[in-house]
């Protein structure tokens, strides 16, 4: 009686695993595999994962573009910048107080300078220049200016570009053969430039250099006059 009852306790067991195996393996499979309602739920959740990281990525591109697109991040009070500019130098004219125009008989030249700026707001900044010119005489003798300015801008920003509209005022010395003599100088100009990134900008300046070339002692006051000359110089900033 206990034999026919082991035999069939062991005989249920058999058909209970049986049946959990046939459920769960697959007929003449050596490795398992996951039964269907499992494995469905496990590819939904990596779908969910590989949406997600997509979308994840796509945002990052879409950020990095925007950064690229949009402006750099406005200047502040307390910004400052260092430029070199070297370029053209050009005679223009003569003007006497009272009137009459004449030719200055140069030719073209030289000049270059260098800028230091600080910002007093996203638009508004001063700063310091000095710089030099040259230009030669039909007798190739040699006029040098040394100009040294204080410099007001406004600065308008298009996205990455800039337009500086700025003005300089200070003194100027001149030096022909034996002849020096110091004036006042104004130089009104505009620029414009590409910030390459935050902290280097590439462009151009265009500047009116107006010399008021006052008479000494041992002149005659039909000799006062002011001096009229363009630069058109490439530029070079550094942010900081």
């Amino acid at each position: 009686m206990r034999f026919i009852l082991a035999l069939t306790s062991l005989l249920f067991l058999s058909a209970f695993l049986g049946f959990t195996e046939s459920d769960i393996f697959a007929p003449g499979d050596s490795a398992p595999r996951l039964a269907p309602s499992r494995l469905g739920s496990e590819s939904l959740q990596a779908t969910r994962f590989q949406d997600n990281d997509t979308e994840k990525n796509e945002e990052e591109e879409e950020e990095g573009e925007s950064i690229t697109a949009s402006a750099f991040p406005a200047h502040a009070l307390g910004d400052q910048s260092l430029s070199i500019n070297a370029g053209l130098f050009i005679p223009l004219f003569f003007q006497e107080f009272s009137g009459p125009y004449h030719a200055t008989n140069l030719t073209l030249g030289g000049v270059g300078n260098l800028q230091w700026n600080a910002y007093l707001s996203p638009y508004w900044r001063i700063g310091l220049e000095i710089g030099g010119s040259f230009c030669f005489s039909p007798n190739e003798h040699t006029l040098l200016m040394l100009p040294f300015t204080f410099k007001v801008a406004y600065v308008i920003s298009v996205s990455r570009f800039e337009f500086p509209l700025y003005a300089g005022f200070g003194v100027n010395i001149i030096r022909y053969r034996d002849w020096s003599h110091l004036d006042l100088i104004f130089k009104p100009g505009f620029g414009a430039y590409w910030r390459y990134d935050l902290n280097w900008s590439f462009g151009l300046n265009v500047v009116w250099w107006l010399d008021f070339q006052y008479a000494d002692l041992h002149q005659s006051p039909a000799q006062a006059r002011m001096g009229n000359f363009l630069e058109i110089t490439p530029s070079l900033f550094y942010h900081f």
